[in-house]
């Protein structure tokens, strides 16, 4: 698994406005390209803050983001992405209440370079 030095900023239109998610590094599980033109990005983000990555990428599968970050061997990337596949995975619950919020998401998004 790949690691960054510096927190993932990811940029998006929403409505007409740029709106942007700061992933700091220690959330990022992966970060890889699998091919020349593929980019592979787990996040898992723990506590209250589980919405906000889960809102930002809620049905955004074609839409075209900006990635911004550095990765473990100090090269950058600053560039434009299409959002191409993207994967959730909640949980642990803490008990066995089934109206318990999940305390912990994984993002499993898929990026083609543009």
């Amino acid at each position: 698994m790949a690691e960054v030095l510096v927190p993932v900023t990811f940029s998006r239109e929403i409505e007409g406005k740029i709106s942007d998610l700061v992933i700091p590094e220690e959330f990022v599980k992966d970060f890889r390209f699998i091919s020349d033109t593929e980019l592979i990005v787990v996040i898992r983000v723990l506590g209250s803050d589980i919405e906000k990555p889960l809102n930002f990428f809620e049905s955004s599968k074609g839409d075209k983001f900006t990635i911004k970050t550095i990765e473990s061997n100090g090269k950058q990337i600053y560039d434009e992405f299409t959002l191409i596949d993207m994967e959730s995975n909640e949980g642990p619950y803490p008990t066995a209440d089934i109206d318990i919020e999940p305390q912990e998401i994984k993002l499993i998004l898929e990026f083609e370079i543009k």
